[in-house]
């Protein structure tokens, strides 16, 4: 027996087979209500979360935020400059207390903080 294709389903299908599992979840741990004078059992089936069914907008997209080397947060405010200068100077003291100051490194590691490869907390000692 052939599996249906669900990739290529029409949306109302692939709707009522989301309630259908829903169903037969509340069904299964007894999450429902009987109603006696009218003869029918109420199941409360919970709503669709996200896009719906069919939606083209976010094809593609793996989630999870920024990518990496995004400075989106860095670009404005407190962030901007004044971060990167204690970021620098920070950076600087570590070099020279290891007695690994030169300008190349210095220039290596100003690249680094400024497309967001490496980030150090100037504050924490």
């Amino acid at each position: 027996m052939r599996k249906p294709n669900i990739r290529n389903e029409p949306p109302r299908r692939k709707e009522h087979r989301r309630i259908k599992r829903e169903v037969l979840i509340a069904l299964s741990s007894q999450n429902y209500d009987l109603s006696r004078s009218k003869g029918t059992i109420r199941v409360k089936i919970p709503k669709k979360r996200g896009a719906p069914y069919g939606n083209k907008n976010a094809v593609g997209n793996k989630g999870g935020g920024a990518p990496i080397g995004n400075n989106n947060a860095y670009k404005h405010g407190f962030n901007s400059n004044l971060m990167y200068k204690f970021q620098m100077a920070r950076i600087e003291e570590l070099l020279i207390e290891h007695d690994q100051w030169s300008y190349e490194a210095v220039c290596y590691y100003r690249e680094k903080v400024l497309n967001g490869e490496i980030r150090i907390n100037p504050f924490k000692r």
